[in-house]
């Protein structure tokens, strides 16, 4: 994922240097902290009326249920792909710059190069007027795909010669504002609730191809580019068009529908999220393709997380304090994320609570509320884009 603009650039550099003060993760896991109970529900809780400013973006019918004058919500987190946070150190930078640099690729390239991994964050702000909510998210999400020499010859240790060794590095960021309303409808057969989120977004991609070029034997490792004797070349794919990153803006709509029963008790959600489609995707450049001819025909796929998803959800308070929720996520697969995705919550009240979930995606999740702040730690963050460069 990327980011905003001048100040926000560096203060959402990706939220890694918040996820290090809460835990030390392991591989395949992340972490978020804030006020919304959804990501220890594993993502589920499209149709259940808790953090409505946060979770609107899911729905934005949510909106209709906010009932303080005014309200700030955040959630933060991060999550980890086959490597550890102290692994990574520096390696994920502004999401401005696609999330990497060159020089962040050559070194992910040299000392990650053994399996394939992916990393990234993300940040949410919300501010809710009663029912109309001024939102800001944005992250970034980077992918290393090395091929099988590399793979082999990081495995070695180094000790053998690479042999046409190449990493792709992937980075996408984007940063979003969002302009949401919910009105509700009062009726003897329940409440209804239409909500829309009008969203402006700018979106950053960067594709490093890494390789090693040339032997010099003696050379040790140093800050330049060498290590073990081989000089390291890292350098914009062909799509860059010989930039370091990328850049586009779009708008998109996100609508959503709400039905409560009488008592309140059961929830039943539909939103559409992307309705209009922000154009903020890039074509890019497939891993494993080296030649940067310009007569070259490179596979390429079209990349764009912001496409158009169809989701439909149940909430309800089963018993005191606990809720359950289910959902079915990008009905018909339009944006390759369709999962099936369900959670609990128990509330023990003076903002004490804890939840989990399971996302079919093989994704599980756990969290707690601690004087009213939410923590969860789950397999995969199902709120962040953590799926989008996976081939």
């Amino acid at each position: 994922m990327k980011h905003f603009a001048s100040t926000p650039r560096r203060a959402c550099v990706l939220v890694v240097a918040l996820a290090a003060g809460y835990a030390s993760a392991t591989n395949d896991t992340s972490l978020s902290a804030g006020s919304s109970r959804m990501a220890g529900m594993a993502g589920a809780g499209l149709a259940l009326p808790f953090d409505v400013a946060i979770n609107g973006q899911i729905n934005p019918a949510l909106f209709a249920r906010s009932k303080r004058k005014f309200d700030f919500e955040t959630s933060d987190g991060y999550y980890l792909g086959g490597v550890t946070y102290s692994a990574l150190k520096n390696d994920l930078t502004n999401v401005s710059g696609g999330g990497t640099s060159a020089s962040d690729a050559l070194q992910i390239a040299e000392t990650l190069g053994n399996a394939p991994i992916e990393f990234g964050a993300h940040a949410d702000f919300a501010l809710a007027l009663q029912r109309f909510v001024v939102s800001f998210s944005g992250g970034a999400d980077v992918t290393s795909d090395p091929n099988a020499s590399l793979e082999a010859w990081s495995n070695s240790g180094g000790n053998t010669a690479p042999n046409n060794i190449q990493d792709d590095i992937y980075g996408y960021g984007y940063q979003s504002l969002n302009f949401g309303y919910g009105q509700p409808f009062e009726t003897k057969m329940g409440q209804f609730a239409f909500g829309a989120q009008l969203r402006f977004i700018k979106s950053y991609y960067s594709h490093y191809f890494v390789n090693a070029v040339t032997q010099n034997n003696g050379l040790a490792a140093d800050t330049s580019g060498t290590l073990d004797g081989y000089t390291w070349n890292s350098s914009p794919a062909s799509e860059m068009g010989g930039a370091n990153d990328l850049t586009s803006t779009g708008t998109g709509l996100d609508l959503g529908f709400l039905y409560s029963t009488p008592d309140d008790k059961n929830h039943f959600g539909i939103s559409a999220l992307n309705f209009v489609e922000p154009k903020v995707g890039f074509n890019e450049t497939l891993p494993g393709q080296l030649n940067q001819g310009t007569n070259a025909t490179l596979a390429s796929q079209d990349l764009n997380p912001f496409r158009r998803t169809v989701n439909v959800g149940w909430g309800g308070e089963v018993a005191p304090h606990l809720s359950l929720a289910a959902d079915e996520v990008d009905l018909g697969n339009d944006a390759g994320q369709e999962s099936f995705r369900a959670g609990a919550d128990y509330s023990f009240g003076h903002g004490f609570g804890i939840r989990g979930g399971y996302d079919a995606r093989d994704r599980f999740a756990v969290g707690v509320s601690i004087l009213g702040i939410n923590l969860a730690y789950s397999g995969k963050d199902p709120l962040t884009l953590s799926y989008m460069l996976k081939y």
